[in-house]
């Protein structure tokens, strides 16, 4: 067992599938139950959003599966709120010359000041809870605020 940690600025995280290269990939969650999809590769927590063009047309909340040759599979949602399936391929040097992969920097880990980052998708409350429930998975209840 390994604390993957979470992905800057979340409060949990669960890890769904691993690799035979050591590759995780599941949800991080914020403090309000919010989650994204991430990569955790070579020792390094990523959020999927921040290694995929800015202008995707969808925004990764939970990967599900990754296979050895690092393709990652989940569900996210598209700008109308609707819910999409998705199939990330990783960037390397068998996939140079793909159309998709030419202007990428040769990994599926950019550089941070290389990827703009995107606006974090908030679902509603309801959302969460079957999302959480789905999972299996509970996020700590929030302490009650104290007034100072």
């Amino acid at each position: 067992m390994r604390d993957l940690g979470t992905v800057p600025g979340d409060i949990e995280s669960a890890g769904l599938d691993i690799n035979n290269e050591g590759e995780v990939v599941g949800a991080s969650f914020d403090p309000d139950g919010n989650p994204r999809a991430f990569l955790f590769k070579n020792g390094a927590m990523n959020d999927l959003n921040t290694l995929v063009p800015a202008d995707s047309p969808v925004y990764m909340l939970v990967a599900s599966a990754i296979n050895d040759g690092g393709q990652v599979v989940g569900f996210g949602v598209g700008s109308t709120g609707d819910i999409h399936g998705f199939l990330a391929n990783p960037c390397d040097r068998n996939r140079a010359e793909s159309d998709w992969c030419k202007d990428d920097p040769g990994s599926i880990v950019a550089e941070a000041d290389e990827t703009p980052e995107r606006p974090r998708v908030v679902l509603p409350e309801h959302a969460r809870e079957l999302l959480q429930q789905g999972l299996r998975f509970r996020l700590p209840a929030a302490p009650p605020m104290r007034p100072q």
